[in-house]
């Protein structure tokens, strides 16, 4: 998973990036956090083409409000990943749900209300992924992006767009389970 975190605040980023690692310490989970300490940097890096599962996005930023910066996501860019607000105040909360925000974290952050996000973000994130353990690590690969699955005995290997292969120790049909509502056809 992939996080942007911006915030023009140093240490409000450093917080949030240590509550983020514990989260993840705590769910086995791995993500990779950017950091941006303007808005207008995110937008420039998304318009490029760089992507996000999350962004964690400040309201009160310098050069522009983040619920701008979220607004010109949404409708310039059409970023349609989770966008989770940061703000030293509730003025903007009800302004949040224009543009589908996962979540509104009122600073000084506290662990519990993170996590509840992040839960609610990841339940869906999964929802979207087929994760397979290797290891002590657990790799989540996004459903588009598996081209097929093919069987010998009691190994499987997946094969993605990109080329990349991943045993799984798993009979086909157990797979097969698991992406139930996924759109995959099994021929033999």
């Amino acid at each position: 998973m992939y996080i942007a975190l911006c915030d023009d605040n140093q240490i409000d980023r450093e917080i949030i990036r240590m509550i983020l690692h514990e989260y993840a310490a705590q769910k086995s989970f791995h993500f990779d956090i950017t950091e941006y300490d303007s808005g207008i940097n995110l937008i420039y890096d998304i318009e490029e083409g760089r992507s996000f599962d999350v962004v964690f996005l400040d309201i009160y930023m310098d050069e522009i409000l983040g619920i701008d910066v979220a607004h010109k996501l949404r409708k310039k860019i059409h970023y349609e990943g989770n966008i989770v607000f940061l703000s030293a105040t509730s003025k903007f909360a009800v302004d949040s749900y224009e543009v589908d925000a996962s979540g509104y974290l009122v600073k000084p952050l506290n662990y519990e209300k993170v996590f509840a996000i992040m839960d609610k973000i990841l339940l869906s994130y999964k929802s979207q992924t087929y994760s397979i353990r290797k290891r002590s690590n657990v790799v989540h690969i996004p459903i588009d992006e598996i081209l097929y699955i093919d069987s010998d005995n009691n190994k499987c290997t997946l094969h993605r767009k990109d080329g990349r292969c991943y045993t799984i120790y798993k009979k086909l049909d157990e797979i097969q389970e698991e992406l139930l509502f996924s759109n995959f056809l099994r021929c033999h």
